[in-house]
C-alpha cells in the first residue's frame, strides 16, 4: 500500500491474516482529495492495481464570538442591552467596561457549543456633546486561540434632541456653541458648529427632508 502510484513499487509488503483485515494508515498531509493505492498478492501472483480516495477538509473553523447592543443610541441615564453569542469550545471570556463575567462553556463539552447571554448597562454622559461607548468581548480557548467582537452605543446628553427639521437647520446655520441660534440636533457631525457639512450628513441620513 502507498499514498502514490510511484511509491507503490517500493512499498513494504504487509501480511493479511484474515478477510477482512484492517490496518492503520497515515494519509499525506494537507487538505484535499487523498488517494491510497494497493496491490494484492494471492498465491504468489500479483493482481491488478486498486485504489480508494478520501477527502480531507482541513482543520475545523475557529470558534466565533458576536456581541451586539440594543438600542445603539441612548440618552444619558438610559440602558442598553448587550447580547453575546459564542459558538465553539472556549475556556473563558471577558466583557469590557469593568464587567468581568465568566461567559465560558463548561469544560469537557464537545464542540460546537453555543453559549449566549445578555446584560443591561446604564450609560451616562455628563458632557454637552454625544459620546460613543465601545463595548467588547474577548474569548480564548484551551489552545490559546482568541476571538473578539465589539459594539458601539451613542450616548446623548440629557435634553439633546435627536431630530433636526429643515427650519431648525436654516435658523441655526452658521452658528457655533454659545450662539443662541445653535441647535444641538442640527450639529450632525458633532463638530460644535452648524455648517454646510452638516446639511450633507443630514440629507444623507434623512433624505426625506
Amino acid at each position: 500500500m502507498a499514498n502514490s502510484y510511484e511509491e507503490l513499487v517500493q512499498a513494504q509488503e504487509r501480511l493479511f491474516y484474515g478477510n477482512p483485515t484492517t490496518i492503520d494508515w497515515e494519509l499525506s498531509p494537507g487538505a484535499g482529495i487523498k488517494v491510497v493505492y494497493a496491490q494484492f498478492n494471492l498465491g504468489g501472483v500479483w493482481g491488478g492495481l486498486v485504489k480508494s480516495s478520501v477527502e480531507l477538509i482541513g482543520s475545523p473553523p475557529p470558534f466565533q464570538v458576536k456581541l451586539s447592543a440594543d438600542p445603539t443610541t441612548v440618552i444619558s441615564g438610559q440602558q442598553t442591552t448587550l447580547n453575546w453569542t459564542i459558538i465553539g469550545a472556549v475556556a473563558s471570556c471577558n466583557l469590557s467596561l469593568g464587567i468581568s463575567n465568566d461567559l465560558s462553556a463548561q469544560g469537557g463539552q464537545e464542540s460546537p457549543i453555543v453559549t449566549s447571554g445578555s446584560v443591561k448597562i446604564t450609560l451616562t454622559n455628563e458632557t454637552n456633546s454625544p459620546l460613543t461607548q465601545t463595548f467588547a468581548i474577548a474569548c480564548v480557548d484551551n489552545q490559546g486561540n482568541s476571538a473578539q467582537s465589539s459594539a458601539d452605543v451613542l450616548v446623548l446628553p440629557v435634553g439633546y434632541s435627536v431630530e433636526c427639521t429643515i427650519n431648525q437647520f436654516a435658523q441655526s446655520f452658521g452658528s457655533f456653541v454659545g450662539d443662541n441660534r445653535f441647535i444641538k440636533s442640527c450639529d450632525v457631525n458633532y463638530d460644535g458648529r452648524i455648517d454646510i457639512y452638516d446639511i450633507f450628513d443630514l440629507l444623507r441620513q434623512s433624505p426625506h427632508i
